[in-house]
């Protein structure tokens, strides 16, 4: 049964592949084997935290679940429709337009089963308002690359508060000059100091 979450740990992709179209010849649910996958993204999470993987590890094994996910797809149409553990809303800030870091955050949580509404870069408190009305988020995630863009944190905090929408969600900064004291500063929840560590505290917030 583990065989597919260690080639996926492994970065194995084609064995991964073959392996995901073989199961679902025999059989196996895809929902069933999604789990599995979720398993092997959880070898490669442990990794990246340990130094053992790095960023483009991370990246190559979004991409080999990107493609896992267009082969489960049409299997997942059924009843069961495809499950997510929780949904998250993610941007990286106004005046800021990096976004590896937010990608590599994306690829984590997708392949630990959140459903992720991705805003893109330079996005203001009004874009965050409105996608958390719409898609009604457990977590929101802000990427910040530039200390000059700190401020703009605090902007999309108060543009929650005055929609009244701050007490409906956990928010969640991250980003190379973020810090505790700058989540805290900026009215935040939580400082994601990396993707592993973002996976982490939306499942905690899923569970408590």
């Amino acid at each position: 049964m583990s065989e597919l979450k260690d080639m996926l740990g492994n970065l194995e992709e084609q064995k991964v592949y073959d392996a995901v179209k073989g199961k679902l010849g025999s059989g196996e649910s895809a929902k069933d084997i999604l789990k599995e996958c979720q398993g092997g993204m959880k070898i490669i999470g442990d990794r990246y935290n340990t130094e053992e993987y790095f960023v483009a590890d991370l990246m190559y094994a979004g991409e080999i679940m990107r493609n896992v996910m267009k082969i489960l797809e049409p299997h997942m149409k059924g009843a069961e429709g495809l499950e997510t553990v929780g949904t998250v809303v993610i941007g990286t800030v106004k005046g800021d337009v990096h976004d590896l870091g937010k990608d590599v955050v994306i690829v984590t949580l997708q392949g630990n089963g959140f459903k992720v509404i991705d805003l893109g870069v330079d996005v203001a408190g009004e874009k965050f308002v409105e996608a958390i009305k719409k898609n009604n988020p457990d977590v929101v995630g802000m990427s910040v690359f530039l200390t000059a863009c700190f401020p703009a944190v605090e902007k999309i905090v108060k543009a929650l508060k005055d929609a009244g929408l701050r007490d409906k969600v956990k928010l969640m900064v991250g980003g190379a000059p973020v810090t505790d004291m700058v989540a805290k500063e900026t009215g935040c929840d939580y400082y994601g100091k990396d993707a592993a560590a973002a996976v982490n505290y939306a499942l905690g917030v899923i569970k408590s």
